[in-house]
């Protein structure tokens, strides 16, 4: 997926954990009120779950010109299937095709590790 030359996509460090629930949250308050549970609009992926990710090189950040997280994307393994467990672009940055590509480096990370579905 090609996305503007601006951003990268590339595995997350762990680094960039701590500035993720701000894009989580801030894309949860794209839905209107009562369109989604109350506690999905405020809850955010628990920070050691993150940082299992960086670890297990199961999680990938969108950066911007700076270097700075505009979106992400959290696999998880589950037997011998990976799970799309959280994906989100700040919504500064949302219809530029981020979203896509972060799903398709998700896929592409995948397949070299041989996991057979995601």
């Amino acid at each position: 997926m090609k996305i503007p030359r601006r951003y990268t996509i590339e595995q997350a460090t762990a680094d960039h954990v701590p500035l993720l629930a701000t894009i989580e949250v801030a894309a949860a308050k794209i839905f209107p009120p009562g369109s989604i549970p109350d506690h999905i609009r405020y809850d955010f992926t628990p920070v050691d779950k993150l940082h299992e990710a960086v670890q297990k090189s199961l999680l990938w950040v969108a950066l911007d010109h700076a270097g700075n997280p505009v979106g992400y994307a959290y696999a998880r393994l589950i037997d011998h299937a990976a799970l799309l467990a959280q994906i989100d672009v700040h919504p500064d940055h949302m219809r530029k095709g981020i979203g896509a590509a972060l799903i398709a480096q998700v896929a592409a990370g995948l397949r070299q590790r041989k996991v057979p579905a995601l």
